[in-house]
């Protein structure tokens, strides 16, 4: 089996060339190519009478699992590199285009703010989202405003009708649905 491994190698290099190989790899061949002469020359000693042990064999064995070591070795670095590489390339990506995304958004709620008219998101009931015009409307800033209820700011006669109101638009696929609401504005004034 050596001579056919070693004969294999000589044919592939007279044919091919000496292959261009990544380091590791070139490595892991030309040690375990070398493995194979020691043990060639013990099996050779050993079936003629001159070696009545396999100490040559243990060696040979030792540079196969060494070769083994490096070419793994080698090729877990170029792996982690590559990783370390495409992972560094789509965070920067990333990165990017959280900022497009940001300068999105901080437009879009400019436009939203320059609206006169009162422009809130619901969502379940409460307040999303409130534009400037809806801030001065109810009288309370847009950090008190985000996640209280709309009902909440809604004239006490008519808190059942919004909750249905809302119920309905939750409901509705086409969620407009035309109301006349009172709200309590600033300092308790309707």
């Amino acid at each position: 089996p050596y001579l056919v491994m070693v004969g294999l190698y000589l044919a592939y290099v007279a044919r091919q060339g000496r292959p261009k190989l990544p380091w590791h790899q070139r490595i892991s061949l030309n040690v375990a190519f070398f493995a194979l002469l020691p043990a060639l020359a013990n099996d050779v000693l050993l079936y003629s009478g001159a070696l009545m042990t396999l100490e040559i064999v243990g060696l040979a064995m030792f540079l196969h699992v060494l070769a083994i070591n490096v070419g793994v070795f080698g090729r877990a670095g170029e792996l982690f590199a590559n990783l370390e590489k495409t992972v560094d390339e789509r965070t920067a990506e990333l990165v990017a285009r959280e900022r497009e995304l940001s300068d999105m958004l901080a437009a879009r709620r400019r436009i939203l703010d320059a609206i006169p008219d009162v422009v809130c998101l619901l969502r379940g009931g409460r307040f999303d989202y409130v534009n400037q015009a809806g801030e001065r409307f109810l009288g309370r800033p847009v950090a008190d405003l985000v996640g209280a209820p709309l009902v909440d700011f809604v004239v006490e006669g008519q808190r059942a009708e919004a909750g249905r109101l809302l119920a309905a638009i939750d409901q509705s696929p086409n969620p407009t649905v035309p109301a006349d609401l009172r709200f309590v504005g600033p300092a308790d004034t309707e």
